[in-house]
């Protein structure tokens, strides 16, 4: 999964996200980093580790990221 990631880095106007369930990892997440516009993301059963998501979090703060089913 972290491979096909790259070729959503153009989408730059996209808004909203799920990569549930997927096996997204911190690569592929990383690809993600040029979506300015994402306002939704929703990465929760994926190989993200906890550093790469609150990093994502944290140069993406208008964005909300769901990575468990309790946040």
């Amino acid at each position: 999964a972290d491979e096909g990631m790259s070729h959503l880095s153009g989408l730059s106007q996209l808004r909203e996200l799920s990569l549930s369930q997927s096996n997204l990892g911190d690569v592929g997440l990383s690809h993600l980093e040029t979506l300015s516009q994402l306002r939704r993301l929703a990465i929760v059963g994926t190989r993200v580790s906890e550093e790469a998501g609150r990093r994502f979090e944290q140069a993406h703060p208008e964005c909300d990221v769901t990575r468990s089913l309790g946040r």
